[in-house]
């Protein structure tokens, strides 16, 4: 990195090192989601979540 005047030029490796670092940053502050309620048991995709969820608050009035 270096600087010129009022601007900052970046080389493709530290640009590489920002973008590993923001996404590592980014894995470790997601909250996890704890869907176990809904009875779903291994990998879903958006409509099963929401076809239980929707079971779910069904079930609940």
């Amino acid at each position: 990195m270096s600087n010129i005047g009022n601007k900052t030029l970046i080389t493709p490796q530290v640009a590489e090192q920002l973008e590993e670092t923001s996404e590592l940053a980014q894995e470790l502050s997601k909250d996890p989601y704890n869907f176990a309620f809904t009875g779903i048991t291994g990998k879903y995709n958006e409509r099963k979540l929401k076809d239980a969820l929707l079971k779910n608050k069904e079930v609940r009035r």
